[in-house]
């Protein structure tokens, strides 16, 4: 079975929920996305779902991939990810976003009203091109990863990508929705805002939800050239309430960092607020030789979007797995402002394991941890990596796979830690 976790969120009382997709059982292509529910104990409960997993049978298809996962005020799990096109071209992707009732049994039928399936919404933000035979127009599509609960109101936000209107390329795509799964018009007037970064293939990623209505801060990066060459930047961007890139956000007061940090490739994948700071995890390097291994880096802004130089060197801290690779890919931060970051790194040249790395506030490593502040965890494969981490108190709930690179033999791991 390929089975893979890649989101993870806790709820009020602790149980968290993660979410990935699983693979049928008859050997087909075909996936569904599936939800599994860990007491605060870490145990899987039993009584959720079947057996303690549930898996969403309405959304199948060759290319599904689940990663986003929420659980509202109450008890009720949303869940997003790509799905494949009704209509267009066979290799056409949307937005789906899928509401469970609390006990996992079912879909909650009142979630998303007037849809063809109750309890799913599926968003076609835009119709997706076909790549050209020579590789010279690459795939644009609709595109999921992130998903946040607003708290107060329950209101869903996605983050996620679309092909550019008039263009082969991609912009970011935030969605926010209705508790209910229609879309929220106060948010950029119909609840879909877009950002075209230079006319290049963004790479969207997550957010993180400012309290008291203050907005929400999206991250992703955008590709360099290699002719003249021009590194892979961050993306950094603040909204408003409202759906509004925020004036007061960004080096050039334009609610946008977008800027070279290493010199060859800065990636953002995971965002997570220190006070009225922000902190990342991603992946880069300095050499634009593709023999050169990434490292993980993390980067540090401050609340107006400008890149905080007194965080670790310059204003990024790595993660090093010399001679090999490493790469970043979801962030926390403790009640004592110390950055926890997940991901994978290459023990050997070709075999990968998930880590879990743990900073100080000014992003040192964190030796009390582990050495060099980190730990590693052999899950059995060649490819293991942990994909996202969720923090109640002091315990950590992290969600990865091992992967043996062999087709067909993936299994989705769940990983609990308690810091002091």
């Amino acid at each position: 079975m390929d089975d893979r976790l890649l989101g993870v969120a806790f709820d009020t009382s602790g149980n968290a929920f993660a979410v990935g997709i699983v693979k049928h059982a008859d050997g087909g292509a075909d996936f569904s996305p599936a939800v599994v529910k860990f007491l605060p104990t870490g145990e899987i409960d039993t009584t959720f779902g079947n057996n303690g997993v549930a898996v969403v049978p309405a959304v199948v298809g060759q290319g599904s991939n689940f990663r986003g996962i929420g659980v509202q005020s109450t008890g009720k799990i949303v869940i997003a990810g790509t799905v494949p096109a009704t209509v267009g071209l066979p290799n056409d992707r949307d937005v789906g976003v899928i509401r469970l009732n609390a006990d996992g049994k079912s879909l909650d039928s009142t979630f998303a009203p007037g849809s063809a399936t109750p309890g799913v919404r599926v968003i076609d933000l835009a119709q997706g091109n076909a790549p050209t035979t020579d590789g010279g127009l690459p795939t644009a599509r609709d595109d999921q990863y992130g998903l946040n609960i607003q708290p107060g109101d329950d209101k869903i936000i996605v983050v996620g990508a679309q092909r550019r209107t008039g263009g082969t390329d991609t912009d970011f795509a935030v969605i926010r929705l209705n508790a209910n799964g229609t879309n929220d018009p106060t948010f950029s007037g119909d609840g879909v805002f877009t950002l075209d970064i230079d006319q290049l293939n963004v790479s969207a990623r997550r957010a993180t939800v400012l309290a008291d209505g203050g907005g929400v801060v999206v991250s992703g990066y955008v590709p360099g050239s290699t002719s003249p060459f021009a590194p892979t930047r961050p993306v950094l961007f603040k909204l408003t309430s409202a759906g509004e890139l925020d004036p007061s956000f960004g080096p050039d007061g334009g609610g946008i960092y977008s800027e070279p940090v290493l010199s060859a490739v800065t990636e953002i994948y995971g965002i997570a607020q220190q006070g009225a700071r922000f902190v990342t995890a991603g992946y880069g390097k300095s050499d634009p030789a593709n023999a050169v291994p990434t490292d993980v880096v993390s980067l540090r802004f401050g609340s107006s979007g400008t890149l905080d130089r007194s965080y670790a060197t310059d204003g990024y801290a790595l993660v090093k797995f010399t001679p090999n690779a490493s790469n970043g890919r979801a962030v926390t931060v403790l009640g004592d402002n110390r950055i926890v970051i997940v991901g994978n790194g290459q023990a050997t040249a070709g075999d990968s394991d998930g880590f879990v790395a743990i900073l100080s506030e000014n992003g040192r490593p964190d030796t009390t941890f582990g050495a060099e502040g980190r730990r590693t965890y052999n899950l059995g494969g060649k490819g293991d990596q942990f994909a996202d981490i969720a923090r109640f108190g002091n315990r950590l709930a992290i969600v990865g796979f091992s992967a043996t690179l062999d087709a067909g033999n993936e299994n989705g791991y769940a990983l609990f830690l308690t810091v002091p």
